[in-house]
């Protein structure tokens, strides 16, 4: 009975999947069609402003492989920036392409087979570390948005302390729960470490350049969408894609993200076409990795 109703969500799931998945492109279709005049905005994307896009999405993924192997230290897993970048790209090319987050998979796979990997600590402490980290991003948010509003000092400083209570409250119940000490990793975590201050700023630095690249592209297609909207989507693009259902998580993260317009602010013409685009660079990006990493430096991980 458990095996059939196993066979039976399962089923469910990838049907779901396939649901949103064709639905999706469907209305990616339908929309340019019926709104072949807002694509005539492209135009506005010269040579330089490609490059830089390009340049800002290489940098991205740099800053998120730089992450990969800080958190991958914290289990005795030491991997070199290059074969760190490769896992990286590979994964990210797998999550665009594939549902569920099956990139995470392959990199799985190929720790497993060459390290005394121990995935159960290295998803627990990515999770716990991913979760801690959105508090100092959801910080900077804030401060964008009060300065950028001119909000009362006090009042702005008096949130930014709210917001960060709940932070150092988490470190320490979390850490302190019996049950994780087979997490060994995630048992002995410190925030203020050498470790996690180098991963907080790769993460600080990535939202940075992921979010000025999302900026640049808005600005091309609207003059009138402010750094800060920018930097919302950024944050809510990530928090959203912590669960991937499609291939690059199409439909759920648009669908999402137009739901949530009151927090960013941006119409969902522009969510539309600002999001085909950043996923055409990120494709483009993460092929020019695995091209130069395989022809140039030999690593094929």
């Amino acid at each position: 009975m458990k095996i059939l109703m196993k066979f039976f969500k399962t089923k469910l799931l990838v049907a779901v999947k396939n649901i949103i998945l064709f639905a999706s492109f469907g209305y990616f279709l339908y929309f340019i069609n019926g709104n072949a005049s807002e694509f005539s905005r492209l135009k506005n994307f010269n040579i330089l402003i490609i490059l830089l896009i390009i340049f800002l999405k290489y940098t991205g993924f740099h800053f998120l492989s730089l992450m990969n192997l800080y958190v991958l230290k914290n289990i005795d897993v030491n991997l070199n920036k290059l074969t760190s970048l490769s896992l990286t790209s590979k994964n990210a090319l797998g999550n665009l392409s594939l549902p569920l987050k099956l990139g995470a998979g392959y990199k799985f796979y190929y720790l497993n087979k060459n390290y005394s990997f121990k995935s159960a600590q290295y998803f627990f402490l990515w999770t716990f570390i991913s979760f801690i980290n959105l508090f100092p991003i959801i910080v900077i948010a804030f401060i964008i948005y009060a300065y950028s509003e001119q909000l009362n000092f006090l009042l702005a400083l008096l949130a930014i302390f709210a917001l960060l209570v709940p932070l150092f409250l988490s470190v320490k119940l979390t850490t302190s729960w019996s049950f994780l000490e087979k997490f060994g990793a995630l048992k002995s975590f410190k925030y203020f470490s050498s470790s996690n201050i180098k991963l907080q700023i790769y993460h600080v630095l990535f939202y940075f350049t992921e979010s000025i690249t999302i900026f640049i592209i808005f600005n091309n297609l609207d003059t009138s969408i402010s750094y800060f909207s920018a930097f919302a989507y950024i944050v809510l693009s990530i928090a959203i894609n912590l669960v991937n259902i499609t291939p690059g998580n199409i439909g759920v993260k648009e669908g999402l993200i137009i739901l949530l317009s009151s927090i960013h602010g941006i119409s969902y013409e522009i969510v539309i076409i600002a999001s085909i685009i950043e996923r055409l660079f990120s494709f483009i990006v993460l092929f020019g990795i695995e091209f130069v990493l395989n022809k140039k430096f030999k690593i094929s991980t």
